[in-house]
């Protein structure tokens, strides 16, 4: 499993930010190393949420680092580098039918290409 890291993923490049806060504001599960936890809503996350609220990308940094490389343990005593990413970017699988029509679609276009030779 694929976990956030730093660069893109703490800016509002990509929406990791926004979805993480929403999780924690509506004290839904996050799911860091493996396991589901409720982040407490501490003065550290509280200045989080709000630096995610207000798009301010360098309190933000402040917050979730404490060096160029390593992480704060602002969420239940886990970083930012913990949280899961894939419980963010999982795809519902493709069913029969789908297959089936992008199959036929491939098979079209290679017999299109086929008849121009």
């Amino acid at each position: 499993m694929a976990n956030l890291q730093g660069g893109v993923y703490i800016t509002f490049n990509k929406p990791y930010l926004n979805m993480v806060a929403n999780l924690i504001i509506s004290n839904k599960s996050l799911i860091i190393n493996k396991k589901t936890e409720v982040i407490k809503k501490t003065n550290e996350v509280k200045a989080f949420l709000k630096a995610v609220k207000e798009t301010n990308e360098m309190t933000i940094k402040s917050l979730l680092t404490v060096k160029a490389s390593q992480y704060s343990t602002i969420f239940n005593g886990y970083k930012w580098s913990d949280i899961d990413k894939s419980q963010f970017t999982k795809k519902s699988g493709s069913d029969a039918k789908t297959t089936r029509m992008q199959e036929l679609a491939s098979l079209f276009a290679i017999q299109k290409s086929i008849e121009k030779i």
